[in-house]
Order: structure tokens, then C-alpha cells, then sequence
């Protein structure tokens, strides 16, 4: 599995939130990769992936506190993900999310509203940093 970095959360207990506004960036310039399948949930809070394709769609999986049958929704809507996270953010402990896509995320149309709902003190976002910058 690649190497997954943690975006500092804005406000959260180790950063104001200036700082991790500094350091937003950083995320879209991530290393392509395919989804993750094997990602271990930390012990507290729940959390899941999304995955950007390549024609700029949206992916969830891991997500298991759904009852659902397959492992991967695909074509999600920002509004559907919005139910997910809200679905699991209102928890004691942040939500945690793993950020993958097949191109950088600078090329994605979508990701930008992504980031939007995303970059808040109630998730820990990670994602596959650029290791050739």
C-alpha cells in the first residue's frame, strides 16, 4: 500500500486554522493511484475512501457501518457524499477519509467541491502525497 499523509484539520486541537489553510494545497497534488481496497479504519470514530477516476467520477468504499452488498459505489453524487459524511461526523471522534484518484487531483473538476464539504475540524483527510516534488 502507498504512504497516506494527514492534511492538518483547520481549528482542530494541533492547528488554528490558518495554518492548515497554508498547507490545503498540498492535496492536489497528490501521487495517482488506484483505490485503496486494504485500508485498516483507525480504532475510534468511523471513516471510509473516495476515489476520483479518471473521467472524474466519484467512488466510495470501506464504508462499513452501511448495509450494503457491494464494496464499491460508484458514480456518487457530492450530495451523496455529503450524507455520508454527515452520517458519521456528529461522532465524538473525527471522521476519517482517505482521499485516492487516478489523476492528480489539480486536473479534477469535481474535487474542488469535494474539498469543500471535506476540509472541516470533523475529518482527518489523508491521501498519497506527490513523492517526486
Amino acid at each position: 500500500m502507498s504512504m497516506l499523509v494527514e492534511l492538518p484539520r483547520p481549528n482542530s486541537s494541533e492547528f488554528t486554522f490558518k495554518e492548515p489553510e497554508k498547507r490545503k494545497a498540498e492535496i492536489f497534488t497528490n501521487w495517482p493511484t488506484r483505490p485503496l481496497v486494504d485500508w485498516k479504519k483507525p480504532k475510534f470514530g468511523k471513516g471510509f475512501c473516495i476515489h476520483i477516476t479518471a473521467d472524474d467520477r466519484l467512488q466510495i468504499s470501506n464504508y462499513d457501518w452501511l448495509d450494503l452488498e457491494t464494496t464499491i459505489l460508484e458514480n456518487v453524487s457530492v450530495e451523496r457524499l455529503k450524507n455520508a459524511v454527515n452520517s458519521i461526523t456528529w461522532l465524538n471522534e473525527p471522521a476519517s477519509i482517505v482521499v485516492t484518484s487516478e489523476q492528480e487531483l489539480s486536473k479534477s473538476k469535481i474535487f474542488p467541491s469535494i474539498m469543500k464539504l471535506l476540509f472541516k475540524p470533523s475529518v482527518r483527510l489523508f491521501y498519497v502525497p506527490n513523492i517526486e516534488q
